[in-house]
Formats: C-alpha cells, sequence, structure tokens
C-alpha cells in the first residue's frame, strides 16, 4: 500500500498542536493531507498521535493511540476499504452520513471509498485499530470465492458478527510486524490471506444483488446514495455542497464519482430527474408549463424549456399538448414560451 505523506496540518484549536507531537506511525496511519485535528482544552502543548503498524502484501493495519485529542476529521482514500475497531475510550461521530458510538473491543464503523470521517473523543486517551483493505486485493478475493456483483455498502451491516475474530486478528499480526521474508507460507501472509476471505465471503453472502457483472466500482456507491438523496429531495433548493454534506463524501469525490459513474455533474444529474417530473406533470395535462415547473422546482424560463428539448427533443409545449388532448386551450404562457424558443 502507497502511503502519502502529509506535507502540512491544519489543527483547530486555540494553539496549534506541533508536527513532532505526531511520530512517524501517526503521520502514515492518518493517510490524508487534509487532515484536521483539534486540541482538548488544556492540552493544546502536551495532545499527541502515536501509532504502530504493519504492512503487508494484502493489506495494512495501524493501532491508533490518541491523547488529548478533541476530535480528528479526514477523508478516506479511493482505493480503499476501512474497518475501525475500538480498544478503549470514549468515542463517537460520523463516517459518511452514518453516525456511530464506539465500545471498547468491538466494531465502530466501516469506511467505504471516499467517505469523511469526524470522530469526536471526549477521554483524555483513546486507542483504535484501523484495518486498511485495498479495493484491488478485495475484488480479487470476492472474485475468486464466485461473486458476481457486489455493493460495497452490505458489509456496513454485516461485519459485527465477527468483530472479536477481526480484534484477535489485528493483535496477533501487529506481533508479526516486520517479519520480513517473501515466503508464502509465513504466518503474518497465512493470516493476512484468512482476514481477507473473511470478509470477502461477507461481503459475498450479504450484497443485495448478485447478477452478473463486474465488482462495484469505487464511488458508485456515493453515486447511488446521491440518486436515491436527490429522488426524495427534488423540490428542495439544492446545492452541490448541500448534496455532499447529505452522502458524507467532500463536494470533489462527488464530482469525481458522478463524472465516472454517472456522465454527468451531480447538479445536472439534479436537472434531468427534474425535467423528468417535470414531463410527467405535462402528460397528465395538470395546468400549464409555468404550473408544471414551479411544482417541480424549475424555473419557467427559455433556458429551461431548451434543456427539456435536449433531453426529449421536444418543447415542454409539445408534451405539454399532447397531455391536454386534441383541442385543448393553450394557456398564454406556453405560447410565450414557444415563440421565445422557436422564434
Amino acid at each position: 500500500i502507497a502511503f502519502r505523506k502529509l506535507d502540512s496540518l491544519s489543527v483547530v484549536s486555540a494553539v496549534p498542536i506541533p508536527w513532532s507531537q505526531l511520530d512517524a506511525g501517526a503521520q502514515e496511519a492518518l493517510r490524508d493531507q487534509n487532515t484536521r485535528l483539534e486540541a482538548q482544552v488544556g492540552w493544546s502543548s502536551r495532545a499527541r498521535v502515536m501509532a504502530s503498524g504493519y504492512s503487508g502484501s494484502l493489506l495494512s493495519l495501524s493501532l491508533l493511540t490518541l491523547e488529548g485529542i478533541a476530535g480528528w476529521e479526514n477523508e478516506q482514500p479511493e482505493d480503499l476499504l476501512t474497518i475501525a475497531l475500538a480498544i478503549f475510550g470514549s468515542q463517537a461521530g460520523t463516517v459518511g452520513s452514518r453516525s456511530f458510538q464506539a465500545s471498547p473491543h468491538r466494531l465502530s464503523y466501516v469506511r467505504l471509498p471516499g467517505e469523511r470521517l469526524r470522530l469526536r473523543i471526549s477521554s483524555p486517551r483513546a486507542q483504535l485499530w484501523l484495518l486498511h483493505l485495498p479495493l484491488v486485493r478485495l475484488q480479487e478475493e470476492f472474485t475468486a470465492q464466485g461473486g458476481r456483483r457486489a455493493d460495497l455498502a452490505a458489509l456496513i451491516g454485516t461485519l459485527a458478527d465477527v468483530e472479536s475474530y477481526l480484534i484477535a486478528s489485528a493483535e496477533r499480526l501487529l506481533v508479526f510486524a516486520g517479519d520480513g521474508g517473501a515466503t508464502s507460507l509465513r504466518p503474518s501472509l497465512l493470516l493476512e490471506r484468512a482476514l481477507l476471505s473473511v470478509v470477502g465471503a461477507h461481503l459475498r453472502e450479504a450484497s443485495a444483488t448478485d447478477s452478473p457483472g463486474a465488482f462495484l466500482p469505487p464511488g458508485a456507491w456515493h453515486v447511488k446514495q446521491a440518486l436515491a438523496y436527490l429522488e426524495g429531495q427534488s423540490m428542495e433548493p439544492l446545492s452541490l455542497a448541500s448534496i455532499s454534506r447529505a452522502c458524507g463524501v467532500s463536494s470533489r469525490t462527488l464530482q469525481a464519482a458522478f463524472a465516472l459513474h454517472h456522465s454527468c455533474s451531480p447538479m445536472e444529474a439534479l436537472l434531468q430527474l427534474r425535467l423528468q417530473k417535470l414531463r410527467e406533470a405535462l402528460l397528465r395535462g395538470q395546468g400549464s408549463v409555468r404550473q408544471a415547473c414551479d411544482a417541480v422546482g424549475l424555473r419557467f424560463s427559455g433556458r429551461t424549456a431548451q434543456a427539456y428539448r435536449r433531453l426529449f427533443g421536444e418543447l415542454p409545449s409539445q408534451t405539454q399538448r399532447q397531455g391536454a388532448g386534441p383541442g385543448a386551450v393553450i394557456p398564454m404562457d406556453v405560447l410565450q414560451t414557444h415563440r421565445e424558443n422557436c422564434g
């Protein structure tokens, strides 16, 4: 796994936490240059983050110890799935759009690619395991077990069944840290394979859709989540920032996911959804074009009519005539829109 070194650290506290208060292991474990740390009151000069870890051929592990830290926030790399296991300390927060409350020696959360973590700590000291699984390795394991199409989100509610196994394996892997060697029979690699096999098996069994196809690519889950949100909130005055917050990822991550998996931006997807609802309203013959636009959260304008024609090959007024039926009287605002857009 390629670790990305932190060039700088943005600290949300009255007194910045010196970089020296994070050891080398912690700098690697935090992984993201957008990391933000907040010191607890009275701990600004003493707060620190320490980590020991294991970096193997198939996965990596970090044992993170936080002292005097009140908050930690960063964004997950797009090529990793992370499983967090609490050891001790009062820990709570959100990962993506999901809330969690950590309990000692229990699974805290499963973190999907690109999701933002907001962790709050109210105890002076806290400790947790971070098990990082590269998506390419998880995909290989999933396919080897006969999986056909998987939804990474299916893991969120299923791994609690094996949390004791995950914690015991993490403890054992840390003992193996630095064992080296290229042999495929070394104990640490055998344990890596067993861990990956357990997660892959849960992914295969828990996936709601098992139809022919490829492993669900990174970002597809965020698109699915955003589209569901847009469907339910299409009437509201939405922005890219508000959609991203609802999905628990950054605007940059959501835009990249839509470009890759939906061939448009989130705001273009919202416009298409509203135009589709506009068409349905017009075909039902309910009111004028202006009234239909108001009903679906669109502005009645020539620009809206042009976007509608690009999507459906006709003007809203033409669709409205179909819904009104033969001989129907066309309201004046529809005639005006027709003149503006057809000359």
